[in-house]
Order: structure tokens, then C-alpha cells, then sequence
């Protein structure tokens, strides 16, 4: 490359020029061949061309979701803390990446976490229950029957709790709670009762009963990248130029995978959940047995997963506003149940059994007793009932029960006439096979809930 510097042409002297501040047509001369010396030079740099070509890339990409539980819950409820919307999008989002062509791999997992509160046995079987529960909501909305889904978790998740805690300046005794964490995090369940204990508990537990689906795909992608046309070969001199030999086309690796962050869901506030132990217990009253002047009281124990054990008792020594009309009872009736959920909510199926003494007038011309106050009512059947809770707090203590049960009882009674010291008639007996329970009972929770 040759460049060409024009001598400047005749005109004023230098001298009239610097008189008269004109500047120099020379320099201006050697500045603009300057100039287009550089370029020319610094484009000879570029002369040569690049072709653009489109390559298959590897990318790996994580999606996911997380829901939430109430405490003592682990069915799913698509209206706690908007679970349904957020896995409804999810399921959506799943589904057309599985119609995707351009996906070549797919694998997924559920995670559930629990909060600190309740055995560790206890809280291995609610997260594994609570996975199912969102497995089988999946299933039912998302061709992932056939693919292999890995259950995996994180009881309790420490490293969740301590970054939260960690993130908040307002946790009381908080350098203590982070030592706790650091070192023994078990031992935060020594706090409890205290207010650090519950200002963790209306905080951060809540955060800590969730649940997430995990879906890490591999996706085949083109991205343009750049390869540079090859330089020709010299040519000997004097023959002929040959053809530029044609490089061979270059590689181009895979890319690093790159993994896409996974869409997060922002939690909502709820409502202070009530602390939690291993079982629950529960008190109870049958009110349709009032009205007839007999008191009752129930206690009933949730010893195990879906099953609990009731025993009702039943007194009365009163007569119902005259002499004539009486229904004097002492009995009991132990009773085994079976709960279709876990939180003792909902359709129940029972087994029971029936002891008791009587003394019975309808206010007619005899009344009935057990014979010789020693021959009380033995037998048993099979019940069913349904329960829901009283109150608009998720987590309410109050319960109302109802039940309807059926069995055999057979009856061996002493009957007398139906006024004062009224002498015996007969001796009778009696199998009584039909109803033989009914309740509309209120129930309380006693102690604390059950995780």
C-alpha cells in the first residue's frame, strides 16, 4: 500500500500565513494523509470476511415449583397461599416442554421440607406423604407417569431457617439462634415456649412446610457463531495461481452448559399456625344425648397415622321432669377408628363396642332395667362418620363430628310397673339388631396440634 503526500500549493508566503494565524496548507496536508493512512492500514487489518454458521448446543435448564402446607396437613389445598395457581402455570409450562422436540432429556424430582416441631420419624412420614399428595395432583395433569420421579428430603430444612433467620435483624436472641443453627440446630426446639420461639413460628416455620417439583431438562439449541474464511495459500511465482485449497471447516464444542435460575414464587402471609406434637387429643361431647338429660364426655386419641381410639362415657341418675319418664344410663363405648386423612378431618369408618346399665320409662304402665341390675348391655357394630372443623382459622381447635353406627345388642331385662316402688311384671329378653349409635358432637383439641 502505497500512500501519496501532495506537495502544498503556490500561494501566500509563511510568512503572511503566521501574520495572520491561517494555518499551514501543508500541515493541513500532511493531516489529511495521515489520516487516510491510518485507515487504510488499520482496515488491511479486516480485509478479510467470516461466515456465520449455526451450531447445536447442549443447554440445561431447571424449572420448578414450590406449595405450601398448613401445619398438621399434608394433603394438597390449591387454595393455601395460592398452591393452585402456582402449579396449575407450572403444569403448564412442564406440559410444552414435553411436547418440545428440541428437548432430549428430561428428569424430575419432589422435595419436601417440614419445620422443626414433632419426632423425627413423624416428620419423615409427612413430608413422604406430602410428596405423594403433589404426585398424585401432577399425575393427574401431567404425562409424567411413565418417567421416574426421585423423591428427596430436607427434614427440617436447617440451611432454609438459618438464612432467613440470618437475613432478619428483628429475631430476638438472634446471635444465640444463629449459634444454635450453626452448630446443634436440633436444640432449637429447647426454645420453646419462650417469645424467640414464637417469633420464629409465626415467621419462618411457615416458609419451611413446602414442598417442591424440580424438572431439569437438556435442550438442544442453534447459536450463531462466527468461523473465518481461510487465507489462500501463497502462490509460486511464475506459475499460474492455483485455487485457493479450501480449509477444513472448524469445530465448534459444545458450549458450557448453562442452567437457568427456576422461577421463584414469592411466599404470602398466613396466619400464626399453632405449635405441633407427635399425637393428637381430642375432647368431646355428644349433644343429641342432652336433651334427654344424659351428660357425656369422650376422649379420643389420634395414637397413629389415620387411626384413633375413642372411649364415651354416658350418666344420667335424673328423670325427665316426672317420675314416669326416666333414662337412667351408665355405659361406655369404646370405639376404633380408621381416618381417610391424617389430620382426623373428614370421613372416618369405626368398629365399637357397647357396655352399659339401664333404667328406662316412656311414661307408660311399665319401665325396663337391666335384670337384676347385673346383666348389662353387651354387644358391638360398625360406624361411620364425617368431621369438620368450627371456626375461620385454618388450624382451629373446634371441631364438630358426626356419626351414625349399627350393631347387634342383645338386651336381658327385669319389667316393672311404672309408679313408685312399682312391682316386678316379667323377665324378658331381647336381641336388638339395627341402630345403635348416633352423635352430633363437639370436639376440642387439648394440648397442641399434631404435625
Amino acid at each position: 500500500m502505497h500512500v501519496v503526500i501532495a506537495p502544498p500549493p503556490h500561494g501566500k508566503n509563511r510568512a503572511s500565513r503566521a501574520r495572520t494565524g491561517e494555518p499551514s496548507r501543508c500541515n493541513r496536508g500532511i493531516s489529511k494523509a495521515f489520516l487516510i493512512a491510518f485507515f487504510l492500514i488499520f482496515s488491511a487489518g479486516f480485509s478479510g470476511s467470516a461466515a456465520v454458521v449455526l451450531k447445536d448446543t447442549l443447554i440445561v435448564k431447571i424449572d420448578s415449583v414450590q406449595v405450601y402446607f398448613p401445619v398438621g396437613k399434608s394433603e394438597f389445598d390449591p387454595a393455601f397461599r395460592g398452591n393452585g395457581a402456582s402449579l396449575d402455570t407450572f403444569i403448564n409450562r412442564a406440559n410444552g416442554l414435553l411436547s418440545d422436540t428440541t428437548v432430549v432429556d428430561v428428569q424430575s424430582y419432589i422435595t419436601s421440607s417440614t419445620s422443626p416441631e414433632g419426632s423425627e420419624s413423624i416428620n419423615n412420614k409427612i413430608a413422604r406423604r406430602r410428596q405423594t399428595s403433589i404426585k398424585e395432583y401432577i399425575d393427574s395433569n401431567l404425562d409424567f407417569r411413565k418417567r421416574d420421579v426421585t423423591f428427596r428430603s430436607h427434614i427440617p430444612d436447617w440451611d432454609l431457617l438459618r438464612k432467613l433467620v440470618a437475613a432478619d435483624e428483628s429475631v430476638p436472641d438472634k446471635a444465640e439462634v444463629m449459634e444454635i443453627l450453626n452448630t446443634r440446630p436440633a436444640k432449637i426446639n429447647e426454645m420453646y415456649g419462650t417469645p424467640t420461639w414464637k417469633y420464629l413460628n409465626r415467621k419462618f416455620f411457615p416458609e419451611m412446610r413446602r414442598t417442591m417439583m424440580v424438572v431439569e431438562y437438556t435442550q438442544k439449541v442453534q447459536v450463531e457463531v462466527m468461523v473465518p474464511d481461510p487465507e489462500p495459500e501463497p502462490q509460486p511465482e511464475p506459475e499460474p495461481p492455483l485455487e485457493a485449497a479450501k480449509a477444513p471447516e472448524q469445530k465448534v464444542e459444545n458450549a458450557e452448559p448453562v442452567i437457568e435460575p427456576a422461577p421463584r414464587t414469592e411466599p404470602l402471609q398466613e396466619e400464626e399456625p399453632e405449635p405441633k406434637t407427635p399425637f393428637g387429643l381430642y375432647l368431646k361431647t355428644n349433644t343429641l344425648f342432652y336433651p334427654i338429660l344424659i351428660p357425656n364426655i369422650a376422649v379420643e386419641w389420634q395414637f397413629a397415622d389415620h387411626w384413633s381410639a375413642s372411649l364415651p362415657f354416658y350418666y344420667s341418675a335424673l328423670d325427665w321432669f316426672s317420675r314416669e319418664t326416666k333414662f337412667r344410663v351408665l355405659g361406655v363405648q369404646p370405639e376404633l377408628r380408621y381416618w381417610f386423612k391424617d389430620n382426623m378431618r373428614g370421613f372416618f369408618v369405626g368398629a365399637h363396642a357397647s357396655f352399659g346399665w339401664y333404667n328406662v320409662a316412656t311414661d307408660g304402665d311399665y319401665r325396663y332395667q337391666d335384670h337384676k341390675r347385673g346383666s348389662p348391655a353387651l354387644g358391638g357394630g360398625l360406624d361411620a362418620g364425617y368431621k369438620i372443623k368450627l371456626g375461620r382459622k385454618e388450624n382451629s381447635r373446634w371441631g364438630m363430628e358426626f356419626t351414625l353406627g349399627a350393631g347387634v345388642l342383645p338386651l336381658h331385662w327385669d319389667k316393672y310397673y311404672n309408679v313408685k316402688n312399682g312391682s316386678f311384671v316379667e323377665e324378658g329378653r331381647w336381641l336388638w339388631i339395627g341402630p345403635d349409635q348416633a352423635s352430633v358432637s363437639i370436639t376440642y383439641l387439648i394440648g397442641k396440634a399434631r404435625k
